[in-house]
């Protein structure tokens, strides 16, 4: 029966639905992260025998390096090659793919709402292609660097560049008002719309007032002097307009970093933070402008590093509630240790930039004499998580696995304690920490030196270990 006759006597179709990929297509670092995590991840040969796995690749790499350079001269193939390998246009072509992966990664991450992530991997595929484009056009001889020329321009123009920071801030509260008023809050979306618009023209002046960039100079100034006249009150309306924004958009990005909602929502706070810091102080230099008084002109100007140690205080907020939430749910991993110690780093930084500013000097050295005691203590925790690991792995019956957490825990540890004892002035601590550090190297040096010396053989020797060991691993787990 080919189909049920309607009344008109035509015959009904069923349609399945067309197959779209759209944003739900895997984009080629998803595809890359889940091979990865489908060859190392528990009752894989690398994730059971991870450190044997890390050693012969390390080794191998290390051999077949030593390989090439030693048949280099005599070959002039491989020679070339070798140059090929190691020229500008090889690192052209690396970067060049890198940016093509995130840049393809950042379309979606922004297709599916995810903006944080999306912004991060865009700078960071705008950043590997114009390494691309400077590594290139080395290759073919031509003067063209992008990507020193982008670095000197962000240096020179911090100041517009935070002012960007506020139209960020800006655009997050009109999307978060938005948001609001189809949850039937009118007042307040209305309030953040209209704070995230002024804060929007008033970041675009700034820069624009910068580079002298006709119309975007009085983005929002030109509007308010029409109403205001042109008597300094309309640049003095502006700058309380702007500061007023500044102060919605902190608000806002304040409420974001005491909830808990992970640390995307809380980067979006830290925009906002750092946004509201800006417009504050650009709208202070406004209002100084208008009442030409220069102190107050020159505030924006001035405290470009207040910005800074603003967005460095809230990435410490956000780091510090990972760091706890993480331990709480998981104890003490490699990742939280870090991050830990970043927040201790990011702290530090914080005193340090507000000593210099009000001249308390005992705040202003808090960074020079800090770091190492808390670099000491994420050092620490990361050697107490290994030496647990160690633990665990022998306790399975893992002894490679537990040798090699244990040499890294004996690392870490002697670091840590080399830099407890110097930043504590106790010798005792930084010549243990010393000597373990010695007697690791020692035990290194004997591989390191036989894969330079002897790298054909050191390769044969990974490749039948490598062999017999997966040979042994999957014969035993078909039995």
């Amino acid at each position: 029966m080919s189909g049920v006759t309607l009344g008109g006597g035509v015959p009904s179709q069923s349609y399945a639905p067309e197959k779209t990929e759209g944003v739900s297509k895997k984009t080629l670092l998803e595809k890359g992260l889940d091979v990865a995590k489908e060859k190392t991840a528990k009752w894989t040969l690398v994730g059971d025998h991870y450190v044997l796995a890390g050693g012969a690749a390390a080794v191998g790499t290390l051999a077949a390096g030593a390989a090439v350079v030693k048949i280099a001269g005599k070959v002039p193939a491989v020679d070339l090659a070798l140059k090929a390998l190691t020229s500008s246009g090889a690192g052209a072509v690396v970067n060049g793919g890198a940016s093509y992966v995130l840049a393809e990664d950042a379309v979606k991450s922004f297709k599916n709402g995810k903006t944080v992530k999306g912004s991060v991997e865009a700078v960071a595929s705008a950043g590997t292609g114009l390494a691309a484009l400077e590594l290139g056009a080395k290759q073919v001889g031509v003067d063209f660097r992008p990507l020193r020329a982008t670095s000197e321009f962000v240096g020179k123009h911090a100041q517009s560049i935070g002012a960007g920071v506020a139209v960020v801030g800006g655009g997050v509260a009109i999307k978060s008002g938005i948001d609001d008023l189809k949850e039937g809050k009118k007042l307040k979306g209305g309030t953040k719309i209209a704070a995230g618009t002024v804060a929007i023209a008033g970041g675009a002046e700034l820069v624009g007032r910068e580079f002298g960039v006709k119309y975007m100079d009085r983005a929002l100034t030109g509007p308010i002097k029409a109403v205001f006249g042109n008597n300094g009150v309309g640049v003095g309306v502006a700058g309380v307009a702007i500061a007023g924004a500044g102060v919605v958009a902190g608000y806002d990005g304040v409420k974001r970093l005491t909830k808990n909602k992970g640390i995307g929502n809380d980067l979006i706070g830290i925009a906002e933070v750092t946004g509201a810091t800006t417009a504050v102080t650009g709208g202070a230099s406004l209002v100084g402008v208008a009442t030409k008084n220069q102190a107050l002109a020159g505030v924006f100007k001035q405290n470009a590093d207040v910005i800074g140690a603003v967005a460095l205080g809230a990435g410490a907020v956000a780091l510090g509630k990972y760091t706890a939430d993480s331990m709480k749910k998981n104890g003490v991993t490699l990742v939280n240790s870090a991050t830990a110690t970043g927040t201790g780093l990011a702290t530090l930084g914080v005193l340090s930039i507000a000593g210099e500013k009000v001249g308390v000097k005992a705040l202003a050295s808090s960074f020079d004499k800090g770091w190492k005691p808390v670099a000491a203590a994420g050092l620490g925790l990361a050697t107490y998580k290994l030496a647990k690991g160690a633990v665990r792995e022998a306790k399975e019956g893992n002894a490679v696995n537990a040798l090699g957490q244990g040499g890294a825990a004996v690392v870490t540890g002697g670091v840590s304690l080399a830099i407890a004892g110097k930043a504590f002035n106790v010798p005792f601590l930084s010549t243990a920490g010393e000597k373990m550090l010695s007697a690791s190297a020692k035990v290194l040096e004997p591989v390191v030196r036989t894969a330079v010396e002897h790298p054909f053989a050191t390769l044969g020797v990974v490749a039948v270990a490598s062999g017999a060991g997966a040979y042994a691993y999957y014969h035993s787990k078909k039995d």
